[in-house]
């Protein structure tokens, strides 16, 4: 049984990363997530959103972008549809929630 965040950690450095489909990827504080999951190895992000925003955080935060794939959609309803989608395709294992409203 996992008991501790770093037996958590050390199991999912064990497997290959996982890839993410990040709806509205213009947020701060997901951004310093991703990275942090990044340099432990977890995830492979494709930031879907708007991409002037995206790369100001990112440059803000010093997150290296230019190896994910991007894609550029600055409403955030077509941007959790584009992710939806990836995942759908297989291009991406899992969909996390960036700057997206969870209201109705």
């Amino acid at each position: 049984m996992l008991t501790k965040l770093q037996q958590i950690i050390e199991m999912a450095q064990k497997n290959d990363p996982k890839v993410v489909a990040v709806a509205a990827a213009e947020d701060e504080p997901v951004l310093e997530s991703l990275k942090e999951a990044v340099l432990e190895g977890f995830i492979v992000p494709t930031l879907i959103g708007d991409l002037e925003k995206i790369n100001e955080i990112s440059k803000a935060i010093d997150f290296d972008i230019s190896n994910f794939k991007l894609i550029d959609e600055k409403n955030p309803l077509r941007a959790a549809k584009a992710a939806v989608s990836e995942v759908r395709n297989g291009n991406a294992d899992f969909i996390m929630k960036g700057f997206v409203s969870t209201a109705g």
